[in-house]
């Protein structure tokens, strides 16, 4: 049975003073159980982890006369919980091992985004310098010296001011990629509708008469984004529209909801679709399917879509439209009380 002696001098030595304080505590009065967990050395020399417990059985005047209670073995449990605790302490480390990876990582594309931002500025920006002007001598020498040419020079002249304009398109819209990230919301929401109408204005001087086709289902819910962001995804889904699906398909429809703190807008075409393989890959940057391959286009418009809608919380994507043609979706997080998140 459990004596004072295993109390006092076979108790583990990091364990002693913790158990003669519990004790001591208890025997002078104290009015909760002695209670607690400890080291004891076994017969063999090893030792064993006890739970004890007892109460006092006091006189009159309160003193202890003698103390019943009992010893349990919880060696088990211990061992147990120490293995736990390793394997937690492990775990923990390769959390922290691994978000320290993930943090260098982050940090290292972040800069590199910043470097391919500044450089697509750049090379947009110089390299539009001298196409003006190589573009406005090919219509100079088209105009002026027009009789002194045969017909195929003057279409090699045609050419040049044809590629010179893709050219300009395309450094255009990489600047627009670019950019992206360096606007933030508004303060006030932005109309949505009063900028899908000003975007069919200027459309229509690309597409004589096509904007008719386009048809504004209900109100569109206004929204925090820049207004020269929002308009630049109206322009690329509702030309998108226009160029591929036309007039042969259909009624192109734009519709707009709230949901929650979320804004989607949806474009719809009745054209002939994008076969499902490439729905996957359509917002890449300079990627163009095969259907798109005789169709003029940069191929960055989507892909800066789908960045817009990253930058403020949301995401872009394509489906097939009941009957035929295809719907592209873009959602943005919008809550005057919190900031976009993941």
């Amino acid at each position: 049975p459990p004596t004072e002696s295993m109390l006092t001098e076979r108790v583990h030595p990091d364990d002693s003073e913790k158990v003669q304080k519990a004790l001591q505590e208890h025997l002078q009065g104290g009015v909760t159980p002695f209670d607690v967990e400890f080291r004891i050395r076994s017969k063999s020399g090893g030792y064993l982890w006890i739970w004890a417990r007892g109460q006092s059985l006091r006189d009159a005047a309160g003193q202890s006369r003698r103390m019943s209670g009992s010893f349990q073995d919880i060696t088990q449990r211990k061992q147990a919980e120490e293995e736990l605790k390793k394997y937690r302490d492990h775990l923990e480390e390769l959390v922290e091992t691994r978000t320290a990876k993930l943090k260098s990582i982050n940090t290292k594309l972040e800069a590199a985004n910043k470097e391919l931002e500044v450089f697509s500025y750049t090379v947009s920006h110089d390299l539009r310098t001298p196409l003006a002007p190589i573009m406005g001598y090919a219509e100079m020498l088209k105009d002026k010296y027009s009789h002194l040419l045969d017909g195929h020079a003057i279409a090699m002249l045609s050419e040049i001011t044809v590629q010179g304009g893709k050219m300009l398109t395309l450094m255009k819209d990489l600047l627009a990629l670019a950019q992206v990230e360096h606007l933030k919301a508004p303060d006030k929401p932005v109309p949505s509708g009063e900028v899908c109408l000003n975007v069919l204005d200027n459309l229509n001087k690309e597409f004589v008469g096509g904007t008719g086709l386009v048809h504004l289902k209900g109100c569109l819910p206004p929204v925090r984004i820049p207004r020269s962001l929002l308009a630049q995804v109206f322009a690329n889904l509702i030309g998108n529209g226009l160029r591929y699906a036309g007039s042969e398909g259909g009624p192109i429809e734009v519709k707009g909801e709230r949901r929650g703190n979320r804004v989607r807008f949806s474009v719809s075409d009745h054209g002939p679709g994008i076969p499902f393989e490439e729905q996957l890959r359509i917002f890449e940057v300079f990627y163009r399917g095969a259907t798109e391959s005789k169709t003029p286009g940069s191929g960055v418009g989507l892909a800066i879509v789908a960045k817009i809608a990253r930058h403020f919380g949301g995401k872009a994507w394509v489906e097939d439209t009941p009957g035929g043609g295809c719907t592209f979706h873009v959602e943005f997080f919008d809550n005057d009380r919190e900031e976009p998140g993941d």
